[in-house]
């Protein structure tokens, strides 16, 4: 029940792959495809688009879009209809720019030639600054699926190690029940493990930046 978040829920999206999560307010809901431990699932990268619409397009309710993708797959539809907002946008655009100008705006045309059209329209601005961020997580995903084997199994190796050493210091103390019951387990340091610029790669989200409003 988000309504106990107490936050504005025009605002409020939740992502699950249990229907129950969300049965009590599913205009508010985003179904997520169930995890199945397969590498190449990117639907969370694929639907970054989607999500960064909303503070993009400065949507006031997020309840009244959501339910329009409840049974679609929502990275594709939101590309198609983007896709065409793009070039509906392109249009108006072009059309602005041939329209003539009068007074003050000609005056500065006829000292400012070719500048206007050479202009980047104010929507391409906007999805530029999106898709820097994108290709900095897809970059970062691309580093994480090519690393994470090898960070992997430094740390299966470093608690390998580990384990051994905890192993080893209880034979040498010869450690009875009594002494585990009262004392616990011989502490042994933990093993060095993958730096956190190591470790961040395991997460290409880690450090991503939010999207500009």
């Amino acid at each position: 029940d988000i309504s106990k978040l107490n936050r504005d829920l025009s605002k409020v999206i939740i992502m699950d792959s249990n229907p129950d999560s969300y049965s009590l307010q599913p205009e508010n809901a985003i179904a997520v495809p169930p995890w199945k431990e397969d590498p190449n699932d990117t639907f969370l990268i694929d639907i970054l688009p989607f999500l960064e619409s909303f503070p993009l397009f400065t949507v006031n309710d997020v309840r009244q879009i959501l339910p329009q993708y409840k049974e679609e797959n929502i990275p594709k539809a939101y590309a198609a209809w983007e896709e065409q907002w793009n070039k509906q946008q392109q249009l108006e655009w072009e059309n602005k720019l041939k329209q003539p100008k009068k007074g003050l705006a000609s005056l500065v045309s006829a000292f400012s030639s070719g500048q206007i059209q050479e202009q980047i329209p104010p929507y391409k601005q906007k999805l530029m600054q999106r898709q820097i961020m994108n290709d900095e997580i897809n970059n970062s995903y691309r580093d994480y699926k090519r690393r994470a084997p090898e960070l992997q199994q430094m740390y299966k190796s470093s608690m390998e190690n580990w384990q051994k050493q905890v192993e080893e210091s209880m034979k040498e103390k010869r450690t009875t029940l009594w002494e585990l019951m009262t004392q616990g387990v011989p502490q042994v340091p933990m093993p060095d493990l993958p730096s956190d610029q190591d470790s961040s790669q395991l997460n290409p989200l880690k450090q991503t930046n939010s999207p500009s409003q």
